[in-house]
């Protein structure tokens, strides 16, 4: 499969393309309101550094939330303008699933936890089996104190932004960082894509979670 990937749900703005499933080329960068500018960049470099155009692709996928809702909304207005002019089915990926895509961990139990504003973060929690990412819930918006008193013993604490919230109250749990990548969008889109591949995509919404009302999505397995 030939997909092209796009990360903007956090400070992070980024493209990849795959080529017969496998990672071609990547371009990306933390920014902070550059999204706008830079998303069509990214797009552009990769496509023709690689002698693509969109004819040759299969599909497009989006990280769909949640995260920033600027973020969230650049991302996916750029996937839908790409996939309505190929007439290509979009991939609408959530973000929380992409963090358990980039662990190298084995087989565990994992809450990825992405911040939103002062101690207000998202989370949701899935197991990893090796390469498989499974959901164990839906994602959850809540203050950091609260999440921390829903981690089972056992559970890894993958995060984006939440440094100084982890310096302020830990516990006793095990972290690890992560950064959201157009390359883990792109993989699981490609693994899970029979089951979240939409073709009528008009409707489709980002997941904000909170504060915007949502439109449905698939459930991952």
């Amino acid at each position: 499969m030939n997909l092209l990937a796009i990360e903007t749900a956090a400070a992070v703005c980024g493209v990849a393309l795959f080529q017969e499933g496998k990672l071609l080329d990547l371009e990306e960068a933390g920014l902070e309101r550059e999204h706008a500018e830079k998303l069509p960049q990214f797009y552009r470099g990769v496509i023709s550094r690689n002698d693509f155009h969109l004819r040759n692709l299969d599909a497009i996928a989006v990280s769909i939330g949640p995260g920033s809702f600027t973020g969230l909304r650049i991302g996916l207005s750029f996937a839908k303008g790409l996939a309505f002019a190929a007439d290509l089915p979009l991939v609408p990926v959530p973000t929380l699933l992409t963090f358990g895509a980039g662990l190298d961990t084995g087989d565990a139990k994992v809450k990825a936890v992405l911040r939103s504003h002062k101690d207000y973060i998202y989370y949701q929690d899935f197991t990893v089996h090796g390469d498989t990412v499974v959901e164990k819930g839906t994602p959850v918006s809540s203050r950091w104190e609260e999440m921390l008193r829903q981690v089972s013993n056992g559970t890894l604490i993958c995060h984006y932004g939440c440094d100084e919230l982890i310096a302020l109250q830990a516990g006793d749990h095990p972290y690890e960082a992560v950064t959201p990548s157009a390359a883990c969008v792109g993989e699981l889109a490609i693994s899970s894509f029979d089951e979240w591949q939409q073709e009528d995509f008009r409707t489709l919404e980002p997941d904000y979670i909170s504060h915007f009302k949502v439109g449905s999505r698939k459930k991952a397995v």
